[in-house]
């Protein structure tokens, strides 16, 4: 959260979203919809920007494997091989699911009802948001 003051101002969130609402098992837990998330901010929080970073997740994601799969061999002993399957399926998978568009990552910035926020503000998020998403394609590249 951006403070200025004893009050927050605005909040950044960072959340993934599916493109459908759905139910993913064994769990029945549900992600949300973009949808969703605005509504049930609707007379409570103004949504001040909405950006999909989601494009980004497959290459992190990839080198996430990688990385664990480098690492691995540390962790062998004690976490075993159904974990490493397990891990690694759940990384390969969600690359998939970023790619095939049907997982999406959204930050979304609000404000509180009733504070209007300058430009400033905005664009100060932007900058850190562009920022991190050039580090983090820069990156990708070298996997």
């Amino acid at each position: 959260m951006i403070s200025y003051g004893r009050e927050e101002t605005v909040s950044l969130i960072r959340v993934v979203v599916r493109n459908r609402r759905r139910y993913s098992r064994p769990r029945a837990s549900m992600l949300p919809s973009i949808a969703q998330l605005t509504r049930a901010a609707e007379g409570v929080f103004i949504v001040e920007d909405v950006k999909n970073i989601g494009p980004n997740y497959d290459p992190t994601l990839l080198a996430w494997e990688e990385n664990f799969r480098r690492a691995w061999p540390r962790f062998a002993d004690r976490y075993g091989e159904r974990f490493r399957r397990m891990w690694r399926f759940y990384l390969l998978s969600c690359a998939g699911a970023f790619r095939a568009r049907s997982l999406q990552v959204f930050s979304i910035l609000f404000s509180k009802e009733g504070n209007a926020i300058g430009n400033s503000v905005r664009d100060e998020r932007q900058t850190a948001s562009s920022t991190r998403t050039a580090v983090l394609e820069a990156s990708a590249l070298r996997v």
